[in-house]
């Protein structure tokens, strides 16, 4: 991912935390890291999401990683080949 500097006259103090926040949650969800996920999100930031049968989902990061870092989905791990 390539970030693009800042309009030129436009001011923000604060560019450099904002990119290191968003590539904390780039790296982590990258790598299935949870650390960099704790790291990037407040910890009472919620996340939603819809299972696999469309029930919707809302809870805090911090539980949602509890069980540890878990693998990235893939064709295979979902059973589908090329």
């Amino acid at each position: 991912m390539t970030l693009l500097p800042p309009d030129e006259g436009v001011a923000a103090p604060d560019r450099e935390d904002i990119v290191r926040v968003v590539q904390l949650y780039i790296d982590g969800f990258n790598d299935c890291d949870v650390d960099k996920f704790k790291r990037a999100f407040h910890e009472d930031a919620l996340i939603f999401f819809t299972h696999r049968d469309s029930t919707l989902y809302k809870g805090l990061i911090a539980d949602s990683s509890r069980n540890g870092p878990r693998r990235r989905p893939s064709g295979s791990w979902e059973g589908l080949s090329r």
